[in-house]
C-alpha cells in the first residue's frame, strides 16, 4: 500500500523591509542614526552625497557615500521608503530618481521649507538693523525674505512627498494653507534626545550665571544687531558678558556681528567662533542666565530646550511660531521686546517638560511608529 504524504503549508518567510536615509553632515545626525538603528522593525541604510574621508559632525561609520549615479543601486524590492534628513536644493534630484512606489519622508529643518512661507511673514523674517548689514542687493523687503520660493520643478518633485515633518505642527499647517499643492501628511518627529544631546556628566544643577547668550549660529535670521540694541536698552549690563555662538553658519556675517558686538559691548562681548564639544557648550550655557533669540522664523528649538533644562530664562520674538507652541506645552518664556526678569518663570516645570518631550523612550516610540507607518502595505 502506497504511503500517503500530507502536504504542509509553505512556511511563511517574513521579509524585513528597508528604510533608506539621505543625511547631511550635521551635529544631529549621529543621534538620529542611533535612534533609527535601535528600532528593529526595519533595516536602515544611511547615505550621504559626499566623497570626504572625514566629516565635520558625523562620527558614525555606517554612513554610505553615494552620488546621483549610484543612488538607484540602493533600491531593491525590499526598500519601503526613503527619509530625507533636511532637503537642501541639491537633494531634489534624489527625489526625481527615487523609484515609484517608494514612500518619501521629509524631516524638515527650517532653512529648507521657509521658502514656502514667504507670504506668511508679510514684513519678512530679518529685522531692520540686521537687514542693513547684509550684502544682498534689491529692495529692503527682499533682504528681509532670504529664502527663495520653490520653483515649479521643485514643487512638482515635492508634491511626491508622502510625509512631511517640519519642526512644529503649526508650521505644517501654515505651509499647507499657503501651498495647496502640498499632498503630504503630517507626522511628529524631531531630532535630539535628553540623554544624547542635553544631559552632560557632572552638570546637573540650574544655571547660576549672570551672562546673556544671544542666538545660536552665524545666521542673519538670529537678528543679532537688533537683539544687541534691545539688550543694551533694557538690561543693566554691569558685570555681565554677552556670549554669542557664531561658529556655525556664514563666516562673513559672523565677522560683521563680531565687529558690531565689540563696538556696542566692548570687552564684555564674547563670541564663540570655533566648534566646541557639547560639554564645553553646556558650561558656557551655565555661565548665563538669559537666552535671547531674535529669530522670527522657527529656529534653535534645541537650544531653547537646553536652556530650559538648565534653568536659563528664554526670550523670543513675539512673531516666532515657537511662541504659541511653548505656550501650548506650558513652557515658561518671555517676550524679547520686553526682556528682563520674569515674575512667573518656573524652572522646575520647564525642566520636567523638556525631560518628558525628549526622553529616549518617547523618541524610540515615535520612531518605531513612523517606521511601521512606512512599511505598511
Amino acid at each position: 500500500m502506497a504511503m500517503q504524504f500530507l502536504s504542509r503549508p509553505a512556511k511563511r518567510i517574513n521579509i524585513v523591509k528597508k528604510i533608506v536615509h539621505l543625511v547631511v553632515d550635521d551635529k544631529f545626525i549621529d543621534s538620529a542614526i542611533n535612534i533609527f538603528s535601535s528600532c528593529k522593525n526595519a533595516l536602515h541604510i544611511f547615505a550621504i552625497e559626499s566623497t570626504k574621508k572625514n566629516y565635520t559632525h558625523i562620527q558614525s561609520k555606517i554612513v554610505r557615500q553615494i552620488n546621483i549615479a549610484t543612488w538607484g543601486e540602493i533600491f531593491d524590492n525590499d526598500v519601503a521608503a526613503v527619509i530625507f534628513h533636511g532637503l537642501p536644493i541639491n537633494h531634489f534630484k534624489f527625489i526625481a530618481k527615487t523609484p515609484p512606489g517608494v514612500k518619501i519622508v521629509w524631516l524638515g529643518w527650517g532653512y529648507d521649507y521657509y521658502g514656502l512661507l514667504n507670504n506668511t511673514f508679510k514684513d519678512g523674517i530679518i529685522m531692520e538693523e540686521t537687514s542693513k548689514i547684509l550684502d544682498s542687493g534689491g529692495c529692503t523687503l527682499s533682504n528681509r525674505r532670504p529664502y527663495k520660493k520653490f520653483t515649479h520643478e521643485m514643487i512638482a518633485l515635492a508634491s511626491r512627498i508622502d510625509i512631511f515633518s517640519p519642526v512644529l505642527e503649526i508650521e505644517f499647517n501654515m505651509i499647507k494653507k499657503e501651498n495647496k499643492w502640498m499632498k503630504a501628511n503630517y507626522f511628529l518627529w524631531n531630532y535630539g534626545t535628553l540623554q544624547d544631546d542635553i544631559i552632560t556628566d557632572g552638570i546637573n544643577g540650574f544655571s547660576d550665571g549672570e551672562n546673556i547668550m544671544v542666538g545660536n549660529s552665524a545666521s542673519p535670521m538670529n537678528n543679532h544687531v537688533d537683539v544687541f540694541k534691545i539688550i543694551k536698552n533694557n538690561i543693566d549690563l554691569a558685570g555681565k558678558t554677552i556670549v554669542c555662538p557664531l561658529s556655525y553658519g556664514d563666516k562673513n556675517y559672523a565677522n560683521k556681528v563680531i565687529k558690531i558686538g565689540a563696538d556696542i559691548f566692548g570687552k564684555s562681548f564674547d563670541p564663540i567662533t570655533s566648534f566646541i564639544s557639547k560639554d564645553a557648550y553646556v558650561k558656557r550655557i551655565m555661565s548665563c542666565n538669559i537666552f535671547a533669540l531674535g529669530s522670527i522664523r522657527q529656529q534653535a528649538l534645541g537650544n531653547i530646550f537646553i536652556s530650559g533644562f538648565y534653568g536659563r530664562e528664554v526670550f523670543l520674538h513675539e512673531s516666532n511660531p515657537i511662541s504659541p507652541y511653548l505656550k501650548k506645552i506650558g513652557f515658561s518664556f518671555g517676550n524679547l521686546q520686553e526682556i528682563g526678569p520674569q515674575k512667573n518663570y518656573d524652572k522646575n516645570k520647564n525642566r520636567d517638560i523638556v525631560a518628558d518631550l525628549l526622553s529616549k523612550e518617547k523618541k524610540h516610540s515615535q520612531t518605531y511608529n513612523l517606521i511601521n507607518l512606512l512599511i505598511e502595505n
